[in-house]
């Protein structure tokens, strides 16, 4: 089973399929029930993978977006090794919701890499949600509010 955790019980992401989609940019359509209602409808995500050595870029992201938009799915799960900082504030496009996960270094060691419960070969992560407060003499002081925080899925 593969699933995606977010700070939230009510935001996991739980994929009842994974299979290849035969994209530019698009590599998978993953589907997965939103809620816990039977009646829920089925959503479909997109996955579009980022370069092996190299840092996605926001181009990369908006191309990989209207690619799954053009193509109707719910959302886009971009994984990648790298993010470059622009990317950090595109979080959709249109209706299509754009989640980013950060891949751990370790999958460039193929046949070296150990299974153990610490490893982590993927982390979604997200960005602080902030409110920035104006103080006297033009200082600007930053509050966080709080920051998602993604488990990775329990061994079996």
């Amino acid at each position: 089973m593969i699933w995606v955790q977010e700070a939230h019980k009510d935001d996991k992401i739980t994929f009842t399929s994974l299979v290849p989609w035969p994209g530019d940019l698009v590599c998978a359509d993953g589907r997965y029930v939103e809620g816990d209602s039977e009646s829920a409808p089925e959503k479909r995500a997109a996955i579009f993978i980022g370069p092996e050595f190299g840092t996605v870029t926001r181009a990369d992201l908006v191309a990989a977006a209207r690619e799954a938009a053009e193509a109707g799915f719910d959302v886009l799960i971009a994984c990648g090794f790298n993010y470059e900082a622009h990317t950090t504030e595109f979080t959709k496009l249109g209706c299509l919701a754009v989640l980013k996960a950060r891949m751990n270094a370790d999958l460039h060691m193929s046949g070296d890499l150990k299974t153990t419960d610490k490893a982590n070969l993927f982390v979604v992560f997200g960005e602080p949600d902030i409110a920035l407060i104006s103080e006297p003499d033009d200082k600007v002081r930053v509050q966080i509010k709080g920051v998602d925080v993604f488990p990775r899925a329990p061994a079996k």
